[in-house]
């Protein structure tokens, strides 16, 4: 009987659907989701996808005597033409839809994987049809060669058979070899019909008694006949049973490429890739049937001497689903009533599903690229009565596949003595990476140009999956991202990926002198004279001294340096560069501190005047504000005498920003960029990586070269002068050694750090700051 409108409006607000030929080319991809499984159950195993959810709309039309002018987009209107032609074969026709609501599978283990759906399709199948009615459709009937001329046919069938299905998917893996595996999946279909119907003849005559009219005569021809009983479509009468059966093999020689370590663990498999060289799958799809009671308006017949519309048999796959006229199918109730009805008699029938034999083959041809053959060949009997079938199909598709796009064009192979030209492919989207949209067709034609078509195939869906993932690991040192406390550098496993560049057991991010050993203590500086002053701020770093002495020593404790001290064994007065004043006589000063006795706080032990005539030493210190009273007061001119210890110390010019900034040529610069830094922090990011790698392939830097690199160190005005030096050097050796990872011979790299003495913009709020926390790199040309 007809197929009601709600059946045809659910189609098509259903917005989804998929079945094996519809996905040509597409069903080969590795990311494909649950979709693959539909061709292979063993497909959901072992993949590259942790878990997926599929939807999509699909549609396939294929025929060896009816093709159509226009676009699909005209036929969507109602705007189509047809054109006959003249098949070697008996004609027919195959039409499916399928609606997949929803699909899904989920990895419990790389070994073992299950999977559920539920879809709704529709088939509508024309075969048998005899040469003499295709060539009078060719002709339009316009001819003499068959008036009245009596033809016979076998095996004339007309079905048509909608239903959805729940499938549930197991697979498995069998057993994994080392360069071999093998998986198997099977998939159990509950099945519920919603229409049916069936029109067969093994044999019979018919003719046309009238010029030019597709009206004929199929007089005593014997007839079986059925269409299910319009009842609750979800009753148990019309329950039934499916199977998919699948298995493939994989040859993976080169599997041990597909190996990492990572984190202390060794030879980790890297599930987000595939590893055969070629695979080779096989399968068989929708073993089953739906058992329907029959309507008892029809019944088996052998067929009267009344004329019938030829139209209604072959062009039954098209109108049968036009949703302005659905009856087509209530004319075989009237040539059944008009007929004589037979002996033999069934209260209900089966409609069988679509088996499929489905032979794979993938060839891996190298990065990104296979190829593909895949045969789809039905299994069904000519005599079958009542039996919804797929065409066979020859598919060879060459692909593209990445982990975020897929592009394939499949060249198909069909029985209409066809050949054609697809395209298929899925993309992701950049806001969401697991949902991508796939969409296809095996003719291109279909959609473009005006000419005849017998094939006609589409489907688009969205799939949203979980891919494995590798751990990241953006500085290649084999600490994972999340546990690498230095992310862009590469670094050892015992200090959480962090790099020690001098291999004093102090991570570069807390060693303030990278490329000097020295103890944590001093926060991995060196502290040659062991005064608790690094070499880097000490003036006299070979002799223990204090630090508001610059580290350097003052044996009598008078406050005043040895080297500028003219009495470094006697305690004086840094008025007297040192020395104790004699005694005036008038004012007393028994100890000669230069502090009269009626001032001074220790008159019998010499001391300084900065403390009230008291010594200074480490007991005190902290207590004595020196610095406040020293830039007061420089009697002998201690400054001074520093300042000629600096002139005598490289270490100390590069604390003089103006200094260095006379002392750097800029006349020779060829190129300069800036390396912009987060708050406290000396880490190179991601982003500068490939800044630094094509600057470094651009100019020749190897031994000999007429080019140099000048990296300049700066910081913000956070923190302390002392700390902001040393921060400024950090961040200054940390991109010298970007670079040297890069290629670049070390003698032509120069360093300077300015600290936070030389900004770009003024330190008055968090965006200038952010200028200023940077390395400059300048590359200037040898004179």
């Amino acid at each position: 009987m007809k197929l009601t409108s709600t059946i045809a409006v659910l189609f098509l607000f259903i917005g989804v659907a998929t079945a094996q030929p519809h996905y040509t080319g597409y069903s080969a991809d590795n990311a494909n989701g649950y979709t693959g499984s539909y061709t292979q159950p063993a497909a959901i195993v072992n993949s590259v996808l942790q878990y997926s959810v599929t939807m999509s709309f699909a549609y396939l039309n294929t025929n060896n005597y009816l093709g159509r002018n226009g676009s699909s987009l005209s036929e969507a209107f109602g705007n189509q033409r047809f054109k006959y032609k003249d098949p070697h074969s008996p004609g027919y026709e195959a039409l499916s839809r399928s609606g997949d609501v929803f699909g899904g599978h989920y990895e419990i283990n790389h070994n073992n994987a299950i999977g559920y759906n539920f879809r709704i399709r529709q088939f509508s199948n024309v075969s048998g049809l005899p040469a003499e009615l295709t060539k009078g459709t060719f002709t339009n009937f316009d001819t003499s060669t068959i008036l009245n001329t009596p033809f016979s046919f076998t095996n004339l069938n007309v079905a048509q058979f909608v239903f959805n299905e729940h499938r549930f998917n197991y697979a498995r893996v069998i057993f994994d070899r080392g360069d071999r595996l093998l998986k198997a999946g099977v998939a159990f279909k509950i099945l519920n019909g919603i229409d049916a119907m069936f029109l067969h003849a093994n044999s019979g005559s018919m003719e046309f008694p009238q010029q030019n009219s597709s009206y004929a005569n199929f007089n005593g021809t014997d007839f079986q006949y059925g269409t299910a009983e319009k009842k609750n479509m979800f009753s148990s009468r019309r329950a039934g049973y499916g199977f998919d059966l699948g298995a493939v093999y994989e040859y993976r020689p080169n599997r041990e490429d597909h190996y990492y370590d990572m984190d202390g663990k060794t030879h980790i498999e890297r599930f987000n890739e595939m590893k055969y060289k070629y695979k080779i799958g096989a399968s068989i799809t929708d073993i089953g049937r739906v058992r329907f009671s029959k309507d008892p308006a029809s019944y088996n017949f052998t067929a009267g001497n009344v004329l019938v519309d030829a139209k209604d048999i072959y062009e039954l796959g098209i109108e049968s689903v036009n949703v302005n006229d659905p009856s087509l199918l209530k004319n075989f109730d009237n040539y059944a009533s008009q007929g004589t009805k037979s002996a033999d008699q069934d209260d209900k029938f089966n409609m069988n599903l679509p088996t499929m034999l489905n032979l794979q083959f993938d060839y891996f041809f190298k990065k990104d690229i296979y190829f593909n053959y895949t045969s789809s060949t039905s299994l069904r009997s000519n005599s079958d009565p009542s039996k919804s079938y797929h065409r066979s199909l020859h598919t060879f598709t060459p692909r593209i596949e990445k982990t975020n796009w897929s592009f394939m064009i499949p060249v198909t192979f069909q029985r209409n003595a066809t050949i054609n030209l697809g395209v298929a492919g899925r993309i992701g989207l950049n806001q969401y990476p697991n949902l991508q949209i796939f969409m296809g067709g095996q003719n291109v034609n279909n959609w473009f140009g005006a000419r005849a078509r017998y094939t006609r195939n589409f489907f688009v869906g969205i799939i949203f999956a979980q891919r494995y993932t590798v751990p990241s690991d953006k500085d290649g040192d084999k600490i994972s991202d999340d546990k690498d406390e230095c992310p862009y550098d590469p670094g050892l496993a015992s200090l959480n990926g962090c790099p020690d560049s001098d291999t004093d057991g102090i991570p570069d991010k807390r060693d303030y002198c990278i490329y000097s050993q020295g103890p944590l203590a001093t926060h991995g500086c060196p502290d040659t004279d062991g005064d608790g002053i690094i070499d880097l701020d000490d003036q006299c770093p070979n002799d223990p001294g204090l630090a508001i002495h610059y580290g350097c020593p003052d044996k009598d404790k008078d406050g005043v340096i040895d080297v500028a001290d003219r009495c470094p064994d006697v305690p004086g007065i840094e008025l007297n560069n040192g020395c104790p004043f004699e005694n005036p006589g008038c004012c007393m000063d028994n100890d000669g501190d230069g502090v009269s006795n009626n001032a001074d706080k220790c008159p019998d032990h010499a001391g300084s005047v900065y403390n009230d005539g008291c010594p200074i030493d480490s007991t005190n210190l902290n207590k004595v504000n020196l610095n406040q009273q020293k830039e007061q007061k420089d009697p002998n001119h201690t400054n001074q005498k520093v300042d000629e210890i600096n002139k005598a110390n490289p270490k100390a010019e590069l604390q003089d920003g103006e200094r260095i900034t006379k002392m750097i040529d800029r006349t020779t610069d060829v190129e300069s960029m800036s390396i912009y830094f987060n708050v406290d922090d000396a880490t190179v990011q991601a982003e500068y990586d490939e800044k630094i790698q094509a600057l470094a392939k651009k100019y020749d830097f190897s031994p000999g070269s007429k080019y140099r690199l000048i990296l300049i160190g700066h910081t913000d005005n956070d923190g302390t002068d002392a700390y902001n030096l040393i921060l400024s050097k950090k961040r200054a050796e940390v991109v010298r050694r970007k670079f040297e990872g890069n290629k670049v011979d070390y003698d032509l790299i120069k360093v300077y750090y300015f600290g936070e003495n030389k900004p770009m913009k003024s330190n008055d709020n968090d965006e200038n700051k952010r200028f200023n926390r940077r390395v400059e790199v300048i590359v200037q040309k040898v004179p």
